[in-house]
């Protein structure tokens, strides 16, 4: 099962993301395509809560506490 996020976020100075910005995660192990990177729908917001709502998807062979670290275009 992959780790699942949505959230706000924010770029230069605190303004929301722009829709159409690509939020991505990395991290050593990593898989990319399927839910990752995700775009920004809404301005200052990716993905959402609800059971239909897109998520960034991170999932692979990934270390055990290995840090995910969030880039944004």
């Amino acid at each position: 099962m992959p780790h699942e996020f949505y959230g706000a976020v924010t770029i230069r100075d605190g303004e929301p993301a722009p829709a159409g910005a690509l939020v991505e995660a990395r991290v050593t192990g990593v898989s990319k395509g399927t839910g990752n990177p995700i775009a920004v729908v809404t301005p200052g917001l990716y993905g959402g809560p609800a059971t239909t709502d897109p998520r960034l998807l991170v999932y692979g062979i990934i270390d055990t506490a290995a840090p995910i670290t969030f880039y944004v275009d």
